[in-house]
């Protein structure tokens, strides 16, 4: 019997969302350092890591090969990893490849094609605002 394929995401050739996903890793990052999430245990805040984790390998390699990823990041965060964040992560990650963000339910989602070329002072970008996800976690 086969094993079934490991489900890639794959950063299609679009500048535009390629700098939507750009501004969307600096937007995380931004999150994660929250005073309200910085000083949290890491298992804590899995929602944010696996997205950042996950956007930044897509930004760097152009895919990425989701099961072997996960088992990168379980090693990594050891008995603090929580796979469903980590799916969270892949369905979100590859939902903005795809459609944008369509089919994403909650968040702040990618910034508009016209904010990317034209970047504004939005409250957005001045406030990393916890996600529901992240508040319910602490």
């Amino acid at each position: 019997m086969k094993a079934k394929k490991s489900p890639v995401i794959v950063l299609l050739e679009d500048e535009t969302r390629r700098k939507q996903l750009e501004d969307k890793l600096a937007e995380y990052r931004q999150r994660a350092m929250h005073k309200d999430v910085v000083f949290l245990a890491p298992e804590q805040k899995q929602g944010i890591l696996c997205k950042i984790e996950v956007l930044a390998e897509l930004l760097r390699k152009g895919k990425v090969q989701t099961r072997e990823f996960g088992r990168q990041l379980a090693k990594k965060y050891g008995s603090g990893f929580d796979f469903r964040a980590c799916n969270t992560a892949f369905g979100v990650i590859d939902d903005y490849c795809k459609t944008g963000g369509a089919n994403v339910v909650g968040g702040t989602g990618l910034r508009t094609p016209e904010e990317v070329r034209n970047p504004v002072d939005s409250e957005r970008q001045q406030k990393a605002e916890l996600t529901s996800e992240e508040r319910s976690r602490r």
